[in-house]
């Protein structure tokens, strides 16, 4: 199964401000997010991330696709799509293999990437580098016990000022 982790991030690797605001996220990122999103069978994510995937306009082009959330809280939805776990990432992957799901994109917050890469469940990373410097911020990964080496697969160009870069984890 490919187990894809896709994020957009200050140069300087903040995927949000301090309190989760991700204003300096451009069309060009949301539009690309929108279609990496398409491109997988199946989208997890943080129970914050989804709040804020559900308030952009491109949230209604993914609405209709397969989307677990990861929360330790209750999460009222009423998508049909879209299911509320609070269990270990290799236990979800695990059950997810079993049903035959091919590709996943796991996309945020820190925590949630953090566990996904100590788990030693990423193939591939992919970022989108925004123009912009962020004092402060969440940063893309929490702290945790992890490291991974990484061949840079590609590069490509999203707008003027944005680039994405695609990395492949080296196992």
């Amino acid at each position: 199964m490919d187990v894809i982790l896709y994020m957009a991030m200050s140069v300087n690797g903040m995927i949000a401000r301090p309190q989760g605001g991700v204003d300096f996220l451009t069309d060009a990122e949301w539009k690309s997010y929108a279609r990496a999103v398409k491109g997988t069978d199946c989208l997890i994510v943080g129970r914050k991330t989804f709040e804020i995937m559900r308030s952009h306009d491109e949230f209604s082009k993914i609405a209709a696709k397969r989307i677990i959330i990861f929360s330790s809280k209750p999460l009222h939805h009423d998508m049909p799509t879209v299911a509320v776990v609070n269990d270990r990432p290799a236990r979800v992957i695990d059950a997810l293999k079993k049903e035959g799901v091919a590709s996943v994109l796991v996309a945020g917050g820190a925590e949630l990437n953090a566990s996904f890469m100590k788990a030693g469940l990423i193939n591939d990373i992919i970022l989108d580098i925004e123009p912009i410097m962020l004092g402060s911020g969440i940063r893309l990964f929490a702290d945790s016990d992890f490291e991974a080496r990484l061949e840079l697969i590609g590069t490509k160009k999203l707008s003027t000022n944005e680039i994405q870069l695609h990395y492949k984890v080296k196992k």
